[in-house]
């Protein structure tokens, strides 16, 4: 139960900040030079590229380098978020779709929202009041009341 309550949050905000983002076709003119972009490529633009990863398939994703009427130029990061990469040449007519990346504004706000309420239950959920104790009668002593709330506490013990 505990493993359960400190990855349910983590998994819930990297789903919903997943999908703040999404990426929509666009003319290949469209395509923003110095942006992220995502091209799908024909079987025979596919076969022609050199092979940059297996996980790949026939679409690439990363920076527009350059483009002209003849070819795009992206830069394809060996990892993401990692500056090193290689720059892949491809041919204008091997291209099916062109594709930029846009947030979406009200998937971003459900996604705050959502992960804000997931963080105060988890607040919340933790927070200990202290254990409810009853006053001691005035008419019990001290000792009594201590021994009173060991039994009860053993009493109370879950047993295997």
């Amino acid at each position: 139960m505990i493993a359960l309550r400190k990855t349910l949050p983590v998994a819930v905000a990297a789903i919903l900040l997943g999908g703040c983002a999404a990426y929509h076709p666009v003319p290949l003119a469209q395509l923003p030079v110095g942006g992220p972009v995502r091209v799908q490529v024909s079987n025979e633009a596919y076969q022609a590229l050199p092979r940059i990863s297996d996980l790949t398939g026939q679409r690439y994703e990363g920076t527009l380098v350059r483009r002209s009427d003849a070819e795009v130029v992206l830069h394809i990061p060996i990892a993401p978020g990692n500056p090193l990469g290689q720059n892949l040449h491809i041919p204008t007519n091997g291209i099916l779709v062109g594709e930029i990346r846009t947030v979406s504004k009200p998937r971003t706000f459900l996604a705050v929202a959502l992960g804000a309420g997931v963080f105060v239950a988890a607040i919340m959920s933790t927070t200990n009041h202290g254990p409810q104790v009853a006053p001691i009668p005035d008419n019990t002593s001290r000792d009594e009341a201590f021994t009173g709330a060991v039994g009860r506490a053993l009493l109370s013990f879950p047993v295997p």
